[in-house]
Parts: C-alpha cells; structure tokens; sequence
C-alpha cells in the first residue's frame, strides 16, 4: 500500500464537500422523481373523488399504488438523509484538521444552530421562519401523501 502525501488534508476536505453536494444533489432528484407522480396521482384521485358516481375501485387501486408508491419514498428519503447527514460530519471532521476554515463547523455550525454569530463584523442570525430543516418539510409532506391516500383508500371501503 502506498503511503499518502503527509499533507492531504484540505484535498480530503474538498472531496468530503463534493460527496456531500452529490448526495444534495441525488435527494433533489429523487424529490423531484417522487413528488411529480404523487402530484398527477392525487390530481386523478381528487376530480375522481368528486365525480357524481366515481368507480370505488378506480379509486381504491390508485390510492393503495399512491400509498405504495409514498411508502417507498419515506424510505428512500430517509436513507437519503442519513447518507446526507454522515457525509457532512465527515466534511465537519475533515475541517476541524484546516484551522482556518470554518464554513461548515465553528460560527456555520452555531448559525445553523440558531445561534447569532459575527461575519465581518455584522450579526447575523437564522430567521425564525426558516429555522424548519428541509429534510423534516420533506418528512411532513411525504407523510401527508401517506395520509390522504389512506383516507382515500379507507373511504372506498366504506
């Protein structure tokens, strides 16, 4: 085995990023591949559902593939987050060894932890609006499509 270069730690710091931006990345894609199908299947069940005498088969077999197909995304998200979450400690650990940086740990880290910090002689702080992580909206979303195909599907069966 090869010894590596004794000075390798900003290049192992800039591949961590790069991990993580492609793991970014690869959860925006799956987002935007899960929410345009449940978008079109909740479409087709709502002007179903309010048709004078909507199939409830129609309906029942498109919520449990919604439901299905929802379930599979919580799944796939949460391995997206976890995945997410372990390549920026591994970036977060990479620059605790450059003492100079600090975009991800020190002042970043205390910013993202609600805390008020000092850039450049300014304050600043996260707005309480956006203090909601995405991953946690994404959570919430998936878990509403959840419910409403349930509701959906229950509702044919009564």
């Amino acid at each position: 085995m090869s010894k590596q270069p004794e000075n390798n730690d900003f290049s192992r710091y800039t591949t961590a990023i790069d991990f993580w931006k492609l793991q970014c990345e690869t959860q925006w894609r799956h987002f935007g591949a899960f929410v345009l199908p449940h978008t079109l299947l909740m479409a087709f069940l709502l002007s179903k559902f309010f048709e004078k005498n909507p199939s409830p088969l129609v309906l029942r077999i498109v919520a449990i593939v919604g439901l299905i197909l929802s379930i599979l995304w919580l799944f796939v998200h949460i391995r997206g987050v976890a995945w997410s979450n372990f390549r920026m400690k591994m970036a977060k650990e990479c620059e605790r060894r450059l003492s100079e940086y600090d975009f991800l740990t020190g002042r970043a880290e205390d910013f993202s932890k609600d805390k008020e910090v000092n850039v450049d002689a300014d304050k600043a702080k996260m707005p309480w609006y956006a203090r909601i992580k995405t991953n946690k909206l994404t959570t919430g979303l998936i878990l509403i499509f959840i419910l409403a195909y349930l509701c959906m599907a229950i509702h044919t069966w009564l």
